[in-house]
């Protein structure tokens, strides 16, 4: 259950993260990489030594009642209340190794679910954060040309910024016909992290894709991206992982609609011409395809007539046809 101080406490909590990264960083490469398992379990245990007081310190302080429990030493369901979930030196031996790959990370765990979770990536000077009032309520949507500006402030709206919205439309439906018959709607959105280094969002949402006349083409999860341009200042670059499939369902339904209009407007050509070929003056009646049965003329006041054949018009075309009828007086 998230409550309203979460959003403060999710605050203090990179901050702790932070402070233990920089101390991290700062014994990074300081000493030879370890050449036997007692070097390595040295290292690693110093590594912990170094950033794991200070950061319980910190985090039991910014949630007074709260537990502790290290990632490497609790197993099972932790206890009820609110604990945190610590790795002060996550990829501790690529640490001690001088390689990339090593964080520092904390959840904060309440009655068995996951509430915020903080991650310091020194080496990329990344701060990733997961939670609190990241979650979107309905309603939210900022106001247009907002966007640029919720982005930087790492407001969880900025997954549902018309801006965004407007781009991913684009991204689906990027052809003028396709934009005007096909409706491309957002819902359910949440931010599922946020980088403040370099300003950059992740967010979950769900495309819902209709054709015209509102039939559902797709009703699926997306996953966005959200990061400022390198190239134009205020601009930022929208992407979003697998929306070349939601493209591509448009372009075969549309590519599908239209061959079945041209298939009715060849069939309604060929039944013009067939009616003026098969119908003189002399005969009164109606042509029939011949999927229909040899009575669907059979009409009060047609009898004493039945003619059938196959009209081939020049063009490729041609029905066989029959028709029953009278002859007038």
């Amino acid at each position: 259950m998230i409550r309203n101080e979460d959003d403060a406490l999710l605050a203090e909590t990179i901050r702790a993260v932070e402070t233990a990264g920089k101390t991290l960083l700062a014994r990074f490469r300081t000493t030879p990489p370890p050449t036997t398992l007692a070097d390595l379990l040295a290292g690693i245990e110093a590594n912990d030594a170094a950033v794991e007081d200070e950061l319980r310190q910190a985090l039991l302080a910014s949630l007074p009642g709260s537990s502790w429990a290290s990632d490497e030493e609790e197993q099972g369901k932790l206890p009820s209340g609110d604990w945190w979930v610590v790795d002060p030196a996550e990829g501790n031996v690529n640490h001690l190794h001088g390689r990339s790959g090593w964080a520092v990370t904390a959840t904060l765990v309440r009655e068995g679910e996951p509430i915020l979770t903080a991650i310091s990536v020194p080496l990329s000077k990344a701060i990733i954060m997961l939670g609190a009032g990241l979650i979107l309520l309905p309603g939210c949507k900022p106001a247009a040309n907002d966007a640029t500006a919720l982005l930087k402030a790492g407001d969880a709206r900025i997954c549902v910024a018309p801006e965004v919205e407007d781009t991913l439309r684009e991204m689906i439906a990027p052809k003028p016909d396709l934009a005007k018959a096909y409706s491309v709607t957002f819902s359910d959105a949440t931010l599922e992290s946020y980088d403040p280094q370099v300003h950059k969002a992740l967010c979950n949402t769900r495309v819902t894709v209709q054709g015209p006349g509102g039939g559902l083409i797709d009703h699926a999860p997306l996953n966005i991206s959200v990061s400022p341009s390198a190239r134009d200042d205020g601009q930022f670059l929208v992407t979003a992982q697998g929306i070349d499939a939601y493209h591509q369902q448009l372009v075969d339904d549309n590519a599908e609609r239209a061959e079945q209009a041209a298939s009715e407007e060849a069939d309604k050509v060929a039944e013009e011409k067939l009616t003026a070929l098969v119908k003189p003056g002399w005969l009164i009646g109606r042509w029939v395809g011949a999927k229909a049965g040899s009575d669907a003329c059979s009409q009060k006041g047609y009898f004493g007539f039945v003619r059938g054949g196959v009209a081939d018009f020049g063009d490729g075309a041609s029905f066989r046809w029959t028709m029953q009828g009278r002859r007038s007086a």
